[in-house]
């Protein structure tokens, strides 16, 4: 009984997820570090995804963003990473974190995404 029990939350859990629309990615930018990664995600309806991955374990933050000229601000629903900060100003190939002083590698970017 347990086993039926469990392929079927299993087969609805899978079901679900493929409901799920995928989100269309504007900028992808990261920064790779010895035992770290931080992965920053833009989506085309102005909201993010920061993952901070370890070796042992990811966390993900949510929240929206907003273009103000050369700057990306950045608003988290719930908890804010302290490693990341909240303003970004583009530099050639890069984010640079205004609160943190970090840099983050832009990976990708839509074409179209600085005229929003």
């Amino acid at each position: 009984m347990l086993v039926r029990s469990l392929s079927l939350f299993t087969a609805c859990r899978s079901i679900d997820n493929q409901k799920t629309p995928t989100k269309n990615i504007v900028l992808t930018a990261s920064k790779k570090e010895a035992a770290s990664l931080h992965l920053l995600e833009l989506y085309a309806d102005n909201s993010f995804t920061f993952t901070n991955a370890g070796m042992l374990n990811a966390r993900n933050y949510k929240g929206s963003y907003q273009i103000s000229a050369d700057t990306i601000l950045l608003k988290y629903t719930g908890i804010e990473p302290k490693v990341l900060g909240k303003q970004f100003l583009f530099a050639q190939d890069e984010l640079v974190s205004i609160d943190q002083k970090k840099r983050l590698r832009i990976d990708s970017m839509a074409t179209d995404f600085m005229n929003r």
